[in-house]
């Protein structure tokens, strides 16, 4: 392995709020799952949504808290969306009890404490909730708000995976990966990852392009097939995909150097400070010295169109003869 690549990342992304998921940008960490709203409320039905919340109705109380939330038709404000969804998780919503959990474990609206967080997550885990069981798993493996409980977390876990939940899959890939609380798994690890990938999941293209970059799980290396699910995760914004894409289009893995490419793709990767922050900027001024001043304004200015997940793919075609990422 080239000395100017590190050999795996750990980074974290967060996106909190109750419409996205927060994702764990590693091979062994975890994404967080968030549930979908009930529905959307629009502009001219949140009065009257308003009004059934306030006269007891527990869906009305769900979405107007989905409208606090996500400031659709209403200002967004974390607090009211708390309270309303708090009002719903009272009468048993179970999406409701997770946003509730949700919202105690990340301080969403109301201070964090874990003890409610777990207490909520396990009411909504109990009545089926997918996102409960998930997140209710992770804090059993992080130790949040109590002790480690591998055995527990790999049984949500399973029965999210069950359900085919793309971040529990994940996560299953990850535990067994790193072999957390179980006998390591390569072969199982892969399965699972390909399944959330096969979900649409962008860390899981993530991981399992990085069984074929690295070649040492059971997967000879291939760059090539790297290359393709390393694309699918840069596409949904997935920072570690756009590293290992610039460095193997800097270095010529892919065929003739592209350094351009590399350059932009390895920009974009640096736009998050963590702790490779250094060695990715290192690695973008070892690509700079073999560039003009042209190219490299060149590529600056594409890595501005990359970083954007609506104009990725078009932007990244005119530097490739790749067809259109699914």
């Amino acid at each position: 392995m080239d000395t100017l690549i590190f050999k795996r990342l750990s980074w974290r992304k967060s996106v909190l709020s109750v419409v996205a998921s927060l994702i764990v940008l590693s091979d062994f960490a975890f994404g967080i799952a968030s549930a979908p709203p009930l529905n959307s409320v629009a502009n001219n039905q949140f009065t009257e949504k308003l009004a059934a919340a306030r006269a007891g109705d527990p869906v009305a109380q769900h979405l107007v808290g989905d409208a606090y939330t996500t400031g659709n038709g209403a200002p967004k404000d974390l607090r009211k969306a708390f309270t309303w969804y708090k009002a719903a998780a009272d009468q048993g919503i179970p999406k409701s009890e997770f946003n509730v959990g949700r919202a105690y474990e990340y301080g969403e609206g109301v201070e964090v404490n874990y003890t409610l967080a777990l207490k909520w997550y396990a009411r909504a885990a109990r009545k089926g909730s997918v996102h409960a069981q998930t997140n209710l798993a992770h804090m059993y493996i992080d130790a949040k708000g109590t002790r480690k409980d591998y055995k527990l977390a790999l049984k949500l876990l399973m029965a999210a995976a069950d359900k085919d939940h793309p971040t529990a899959l994940n996560s299953l890939g990850q535990i067994y990966s790193g072999g957390i609380g179980i006998p390591k798994n390569d072969a199982l690890s892969f399965e699972y990852y390909k399944r959330a990938a096969d979900k649409g999941f962008g860390i899981a293209y993530y991981n399992v392009g990085s069984f074929y970059f690295d070649g040492n799980r059971g997967k000879r290396q291939d760059f090539s097939t790297a290359k393709d699910w390393y694309e699918r995760a840069a596409a949904q914004g997935v920072l570690p995909a756009f590293y290992f894409l610039g460095w193997m289009y800097g270095e010529g893995k892919l065929g003739e150097s592209n350094t351009i490419l590399g350059y932009a793709l390895t920009n974009v990767a640096a736009s998050e400070n963590n702790e490779h922050h250094l060695e990715i900027v290192r690695y973008r001024e070892h690509l700079q010295k073999r560039m003009t001043q042209a190219q490299v304004t060149e590529a600056q200015i594409l890595s501005e169109a990359l970083v954007n997940p609506d104009t990725f793919t078009p932007a990244y075609r005119r530097y490739t003869a790749v067809p259109a990422i699914d």
